[in-house]
């Protein structure tokens, strides 16, 4: 009931246009599930729509790195960079 009950919040913040936080909030979430690839997903979308939000930045390599496809080590690298310059 439990596992219907996210995949029914994840259906609806995917579909809602939710703010960045809510989608930030959906990707730790999926990170606590082990799921990178959405969490990925989540925190990309949370990234596009505040730039400029370091920690939702941060998230998205934590995920890219864990997600663990090729080139993803290099992405994270990137990514972290970016944050660095930025902060």
């Amino acid at each position: 009931m439990r596992r219907l009950a996210l995949a029914a919040v994840a259906a609806a913040v995917a579909g809602c246009g939710a703010g960045p936080a809510t989608l930030n909030d959906a990707g730790a979430a999926r990170m606590g599930r082990y799921e990178y690839a959405e969490a990925e997903r989540l925190f990309a979308e949370a990234v596009d729509k505040a730039p400029g939000w370091l920690d939702a930045r941060v998230n998205l390599a934590i995920a890219t790195l864990n997600r663990q496809q090729e080139g993803d080590e290099q992405r994270t690298l990137d990514i972290l960079a970016d944050v660095l310059a930025d902060d």
